[in-house]
């Protein structure tokens, strides 16, 4: 398609919205809202579910006589007094690298690349009840489990990283759901809240885009390195001296939260051994009880001598009933 059929094809979508309709002769469209700001999601056999907020998300099957079916997205803003242009130029700055392509853009709509919802991934985490009571680790399961959900968001951080070296742009609200997959490489997919590390990264921008006027800012006074710095705040919900970190220190970091993360994860494990032993063992002296408080019988026609053999520690009782014939 060319742009110039983009550009029709959303204004044909920005009259009609959901359902079926033509744009054109040669061209129809099948148009399904997969996402609204409520968060209710609508399933379908042929869509994936849909991320985002403050934006209701459209599905597009475009079908061309003699051509390939095509699929697209729609972001449609639901703000007031919300313009979508700058994002999408934004987002269409960023080049198919770093975001999904925007094809067509208007005021309230973005129509751009399919891509799907991040591949879920679910860390290891420890339970201070499960599957023993481990109130003696519970800060080391605290730490670990903390460790362990941020060292899982290191795969957004690389496309943070990325999109900062290369542009000049970040985010502060950096969590999954402002992200997608193309195949697997990782890309952006909210670019409302961007801001420029400095002037001449925002230069670069308004030039390549021929901007008359922008609403993007500078950063003012930003962490030395905001990709790892707001990856950080977002992941432990503290502050320290981090906003002062260069990448080199945050390398460091990223090694040593593995490391400890491998120490928490002895350390637990050692404390899940012991009280399994504790258990089992319990639960052994519980059989050996029950074994020798059954009531043993014997019957003889003359004396006998009857030897047993108590486990250190065991009780038992011992009932012994005997007839005397003469």
């Amino acid at each position: 398609m060319k742009t110039e059929e983009y550009r029709q094809l959303l204004e044909a979508w920005s009259q009609q919205h959901e359902g079926e309709f033509d744009v054109g002769p040669d061209m129809h469209v099948k148009s399904r809202n997969i996402r609204s700001d409520s968060g209710s999601r609508q399933h379908y056999n042929d869509v994936e579910e849909s991320q985002g907020e403050n934006s209701e998300v459209y599905v597009l099957k475009v079908s061309s006589l003699g051509k390939k079916t095509l699929i697209f997205i729609v972001k449609k803003e639901i703000r007031a007094n919300h313009f979508m242009e700058e994002e999408a130029l934004l987002q269409r700055y960023a080049t198919s690298v770093h975001a999904p392509i925007v094809y067509a853009f208007n005021e309230t709509s973005i129509m751009m690349e399919k891509c799907t919802p991040l591949e879920k991934k679910k860390p290891k985490l420890y339970h201070l009840h499960k599957p023993f009571k481990l109130v003696g680790v519970k800060d080391q399961i605290f730490e670990y489990n903390n460790i362990a959900r941020a060292l899982l968001d290191i795969r957004l951080l690389k496309c943070s990283v990325a999109l900062y070296d290369k542009k000049g742009m970040y985010s502060e609200d950096c969590h999954s759901g402002n992200f997608m997959q193309r195949g697997k490489r990782i890309v952006r997919i909210d670019f409302d809240d961007m801001v420029f590390k400095d002037h001449a990264s925002y230069s670069a921008f308004f030039r390549a885009e021929n901007l008359g006027e922008s609403k993007t800012s500078v950063a003012d006074n930003p962490p030395e390195d905001p990709p790892y710095y707001f990856w950080w705040a977002g992941s432990f919900c503290k502050e320290d001296n981090q906003r002062t970190w260069n990448r080199d220190k945050w390398n460091t970091e990223l090694k040593r939260m593995e490391s400890r993360q491998l120490e928490l994860q002895r350390v637990i494990e050692a404390e899940i051994k012991k009280q399994r032993e504790c258990v089992t063992a319990r639960v052994q002296l519980r059989l050996v009880h029950r074994r020798w408080t059954n009531r043993l019988r014997l019957f003889a026609n003359s004396p006998c001598t009857i030897r047993l053999h108590i486990p250190k520690g065991c009780r038992f009782r011992i009932h012994v009933l005997t007839d005397f014939l003469f």
